[in-house]
């Protein structure tokens, strides 16, 4: 979780939202952040189950890192093309 908040703060520092961007890479952004919600819903429903079922930690902690690899994954997307772009 602590990755994540890490990777959500980096993306919010880079302003992504204000950044021109091309279309490969817009589209490539759009379809993380689409599985980035998601993922996120998954999390939300698995966090309202039975604590105590070990399966359930367990499934919830693949979808943390997952989560994290998506971000990372976005993260690169936008670092890369504004580096490739010169910004």
């Amino acid at each position: 979780m602590a990755r994540s908040q890490e990777l959500e703060r980096t993306l919010q520092r880079f302003d992504v939202d204000s950044r021109a961007i091309d279309g490969r890479t817009a589209t490539i952004a759009a379809r993380l952040e689409d599985q980035l919600g998601t993922l996120d819903r998954q999390i939300e429903l698995f966090g309202a189950l039975d604590r105590a079922d070990p399966d359930r930690q367990a499934h919830q902690l693949r979808l943390w890192r997952e989560r994290v690899g998506l971000l990372d994954a976005l993260v690169d997307v936008h670092v890369t093309r504004a580096s490739y772009a010169g910004l």
